[in-house]
């Protein structure tokens, strides 16, 4: 049988191929490249809100642009007709990762735009828990929404005590507050407490080391201690 490529649907029917068998080659690697993603998300998104799929199109756009360099290679084409090939790869791939960014995005601008399903505050691994009134409540939702991320070095600071205190898993306070489904995903804003750093855990990332986001005080802390029991 005769498998040379001589038409442009030969051409057309062989990228096809060629794509599908470099994605599914990608979807071994999907917990990988969803982790390396994680830390580039918006820093409120954990990864039980993470949106799949991006991690895999961007590496299988980035191998077929490498495989047709290699083709054009072999065929002698022009330089200009490589760079063109080159440039429409990475713009691929680089629209593909502002959309996730923009995903990512929309999933938690659900927390502006709609009221929590259900708030819960309890201990990590622990018997604290929280006494609110329906006032109270409603100011935990709004501080947990407002939260701003510490500066750089601080973050780095605060890392480092993170850690050094064994993760602050035992007693630290997990406040969940759970909005409906929109944009494919249930949004759950999970925030933790832990005597005055206030956090989010995000994941791990492929060293197993944990992401941590850390956030300024905006008035979570005062109610907090106000409420705890």
């Amino acid at each position: 049988m005769d498998f040379k490529i001589k038409s442009r649907k030969d051409r057309i029917i062989a990228f096809a191929f060629a794509l599908l068998i470099i994605y599914g080659i990608t979807t071994i690697f999907t917990q990988r490249l969803q982790t390396l993603l994680l830390e580039y998300g918006n820093p409120k998104l954990t990864n039980m809100n993470q949106p799949g799929g991006y991690g895999n199109l961007i590496v299988t756009v980035l191998v077929m642009t490498l495989l047709v360099e290699i083709v054009l290679f072999l065929y002698h084409k022009s330089v200009k007709m490589k760079v063109i090939a080159v440039l429409t790869g990475i713009l691929c791939a680089v629209l593909l990762f502002v959309a996730y960014l923009i995903n990512c995005n929309l999933i938690v601008s659900v927390a502006e735009k709609e009221e929590p399903v259900s708030v819960h505050a309890n201990g990590w691994a622990s018997d604290i828990s929280l006494n609110m009134n329906a006032e109270q409540q409603e100011r935990l939702v709004s501080y947990c929404k407002t939260l701003k991320p510490v500066s750089g070095q601080q973050e780095k600071e605060l890392e480092s005590k993170f850690y050094a205190n064994g993760q602050m898993t035992g007693d630290s306070l997990l406040i969940w507050i759970q909005y409906p489904k929109k944009y494919g995903h249930n949004y759950v804003l999970s925030v933790c407490v832990y005597d005055d750093l206030i956090f989010i855990r995000k994941g791990y990332n492929n060293h197993q080391k944990e992401i941590v986001t850390f956030y300024q005080d905006n008035g979570l802390l005062s109610l907090v201690n106000e409420t705890k029991e």
